[in-house]
């Protein structure tokens, strides 16, 4: 807001209203609308509001307070006291958290607002986002920690989230989208770097951009690095469970999924990883306890779907997977690839039926042709069934696409 003539007693008919954080500051109607509703204010308390908005991030003295709003007048520090008090309620009432009166002590008070209502909102959705997992790419996320970031240009913590669901959202795009994504992400994490060195996030999105194949081992190096120099980092003791799971070693990534879990019990994403790595580690029991109880939790969660029904599908239990595909609660699935999931199960259920099989196969390098969550599904389909050649084809065509469309990065 503008500032009032310096020693001028405030006048509240004479103001216009103003923005403060995440609300609108109405003095002449001594009111405060915000996102968490509205706050009236006594005239006196609005005073002192006013002041304080008048320079954020200032000292406003006990001398001030008693020149502008009570026009000079001595006054005892109970009056003053219970004026503050009401500003914090009113704060509080309004516009939550995003604003806060700072008291200085033995000096006076001080306005703090958030750097932004929007930028902290942004980075608690980004990890929102990151905790779901799901597979593909979350666009309301993105445009909300990108606006904050032209927001708020020089919070690192910003550009570091941003640059982390970036990397997620490379990892899931179609081919066409992956290089721009990789490009912002890249460009996010270094602007990021620059205001803070140390932010962990921008450097997670670094070490995990790059395609995984053939960068096994410089990865893990970096990932036992940085869980060497910051031993809570969630974000990276996923991509190592990652990688552990990706190298064969499962019981490792089991270990560590279990730590995450334990760590955050309500992150979808953690639950159908760890249900692909104790199915691996041969522990079906456990295995069956996870995935039900994900989908208890996340019913239309597709990434979680998708590892209960594989793993009943490959551990001779094909009826119940069935079950699972005619359900209600089936998430959204594209007809092609719900053609390659139901021909997969009836030539699982009837091995010997040679037309069954023939019809599984075309169905699922069909499916393999629209993308790569399609051609991944038809690599696991194809080796459940003791295609192997027709996976390793599959296979072999998404590295040669993401070698043509993706930037490696060192």
């Amino acid at each position: 807001m503008e500032r009032t003539l310096s020693g001028d007693p405030i006048k509240l008919a004479n103001l216009q209203g103003f923005n403060l954080g995440s609300g609108k500051v109405m003095p002449s109607a001594r009111h405060i609308q915000g996102p968490m509703g509205r706050a009236v204010m006594e005239p006196r308390m609005m005073q002192v509001l006013v002041l304080l908005a008048t320079q954020p991030d200032q000292l406003v003295t006990r001398d001030m307070f008693l020149a502008r709003c009570w026009n000079g007048v001595p006054v005892g520090d109970d009056s003053l006291n219970r004026a503050i008090a009401g500003v914090r309620r009113a704060l509080r009432e309004s516009v939550g958290d995003t604003v806060s009166v700072e008291t200085v002590p033995a000096s006076g008070y001080m306005l703090r607002t958030t750097d932004d209502a929007a930028s902290t909102a942004a980075i608690k959705a980004g990890w929102r986002s990151w905790k779901l997992g799901l597979p593909d790419v979350d666009h309301s996320t993105l445009n909300l920690l990108r606006k904050a970031a032209g927001i708020s240009p020089d919070r690192a913590d910003v550009h570091g989230m941003l640059a982390l669901i970036l990397r997620n959202a490379a990892e899931y795009a179609d081919l066409e989208l992956c290089h721009d994504l990789v490009m912002e992400c890249e460009a996010a994490a270094l602007k990021a770097l620059a205001l803070d060195p140390g932010e962990r996030q921008a450097r997670m999105a670094l070490i995990g951009i790059a395609p995984l194949f053939g960068d096994w081992t410089p990865r893990r190096e970096k990932l036992l690095a940085m869980l060497e120099e910051i031993p809570d980092n969630l974000v990276a003791i996923h991509d190592l469970c990652m990688l552990e799971m990706a190298t064969g070693r499962a019981r490792a990534a089991a270990a560590l999924s279990g730590r995450l879990i334990a760590h955050a019990p309500l992150a979808a994403t953690f639950h159908y990883k760890r249900t692909y790595q104790l199915w691996a580690t041969g522990d079906v029991p456990e295995m069956d306890r996870v995935a039900d109880r994900a989908m208890q939790l996340w019913p239309g969660h597709s990434a979680n779907w998708f590892a209960r029904f594989w793993s009943l599908a490959f551990t001779d239990r094909p009826r119940q997977a069935m079950q699972q595909l005619n359900d209600a609660l089936r998430p959204n699935i594209p007809s092609s690839a719900l053609a390659a999931l139901e021909q997969t199960l009836l030539s699982i259920m009837d091995p010997a039926d040679a037309a069954a099989r023939e019809l599984a196969i075309r169905s699922n390098l069909a499916a393999a042709e629209r993308g790569p969550a399609q051609s991944l599904a038809a690599i696991i389909h194809l080796s459940g069934l003791g295609e192997t050649a027709a996976a390793f084809q599959v296979a072999g065509r998404i590295l040669s696409a993401t070698r043509r469309n993706q930037r490696w990065l060192a």
